[in-house]
């Protein structure tokens, strides 16, 4: 049995992005607390002018109800501050999480229901790493992870009357992680954040209407996509539409130079 399945979600609207979002979250969710019985969607693109935390890298850590500040930059910067470079390891099959999306789980395992309870008391930031292919079966132990992943920062929760949590995370960055020892029954790992390396200014429009073009092809709704959107963030969008492998959605999602994870996305999205 896995450690955490998706729940639901809710994203506050954005003008920019209403007519995104309308097709990516539905249409009960933001109508009340999250349910276990609630549907189990994929990821969904976050509005970066919406982020439910307060503004800047490290938001009070006692806050974890909606909130309406939003911040300086999307995504928050996942280092600076002080914040602490060590934090939780959350290991799940073929799960990645991307910087700038939601990702609802239900989390019932006692030793991740533990890491909540922890997390709810400081600032809130874990990462999601996928289980290396091959070693589901070991979800319930100590799996082996890939070492590029990425951080995710709680922006809402609901606790249940059994102790299970539903929450709702925020992508803020990837990261390369190495694991470190841990007094607690959930494994911690140090993070580095990698920063993206943007394509060539007079190469990005370009390669922004190929990804574009890319999307609505895999999309079997209209997304009226902002124009506004990075290179960067088209390119994960469509591989949120694409049915890989994990080794092979691994080598993609790690790359952090925009280009290359951009061609590499596109490639696969059109082979031959």
């Amino acid at each position: 049995m896995p450690d955490a399945q998706p729940a639901g979600a809710e994203a506050a609207p954005g003008p920019a992005w209403e007519g995104l979002r309308s097709h990516l979250v539905p249409p009960r969710l933001g109508q009340g607390p999250l349910r276990a019985s609630d549907p189990q969607p994929r990821q969904w693109l976050a509005d970066p002018r919406t982020h439910p935390r307060g503004p800047g890298p490290l938001a009070d850590p006692r806050r974890h109800g909606p909130v309406t500040d939003s911040p300086e930059s999307w995504p928050p910067e996942a280092e600076g501050g002080g914040g602490e470079r060590v934090v939780p390891l959350f290991p799940l099959s073929k799960v990645f999480l991307y910087p700038g999306v939601i990702m609802p789980l239900h989390i019932f395992e006692p030793r991740y229901r533990q890491m909540v309870d922890d997390l709810l008391d400081r600032q809130g930031w874990l990462v999601i790493s996928s289980i290396v292919d091959g070693h589901e079966q070991d979800a319930e132990g100590t799996p082996p992870v890939y070492g590029v992943a990425g951080l995710g920062e709680i922006v809402r929760h609901t606790s249940l009357p059994d102790g299970r949590y539903l929450v709702t995370l925020a992508g803020l960055a990837r990261v390369r992680i190495e694991e470190v020892e841990s007094e607690h029954a959930y494994r911690q790992v140090r993070f580095e954040p990698l920063r993206e390396v943007p394509p060539p200014e007079e190469e990005a429009e370009a390669l922004s209407e190929r990804l574009r073009q890319a999307i609505f092809a895999k999309s079997e709704v209209f997304l009226n996509l902002p124009p506004d959107l990075p290179a960067g963030q088209l390119a994960d969008l469509l591989l949120q539409h694409l049915d890989l492998p994990v080794d092979e959605m691994q080598q993609v999602f790690a790359e952090y130079v925009v280009a290359e994870r951009a061609e590499l996305a596109l490639a696969r999205h059109s082979p031959g």
